[in-house]
């Protein structure tokens, strides 16, 4: 899986990791910085916040960071599977007039919805 995942952004560019800084526990509108993604999030720290953001975290103990990795696979996973998901029922959806199988796929949505109502 790991494999199929680097084939699919190995031609893509370096778009960084997302860390937003939260001073004295109120979010302001841009408190977020684009770090470089090849430390993970090691380098989304309070001490980053203090540096870029000077004026809204001034006291150095009330701040939290949160750090949203983009190369982490379980996000990259449930996004290939939406994608497929979204494929398959496409498919299905064309083809339930000319292939059995998409005809039964398709019937087991339409039963679900005549029991409901």
């Amino acid at each position: 899986m790991r494999a199929f995942l680097f084939f699919l952004v190995s031609g893509a560019t370096d778009v960084g990791n997302l860390c937003r800084c939260v001073c004295s526990g109120l979010a302001k509108e841009n408190s977020t910085i684009v770090i470089p993604s090849e430390l993970g999030c090691s380098q989304c720290t309070s001490a980053l916040c203090t540096r870029k953001f000077v004026t809204q975290c001034e006291l150095k103990n009330t701040i939290t960071t949160h750090c949203v990795d983009r190369y982490a696979l379980l996000p990259r996973a449930a996004i290939i599977i939406i994608f497929l998901l979204t494929g398959l029922l496409t498919i299905v959806g064309l083809c339930k007039d000319r292939i059995k199988v998409c005809r039964v796929l398709y019937s087991l949505g339409t039963r679900s919805r005549r029991a409901r109502a």
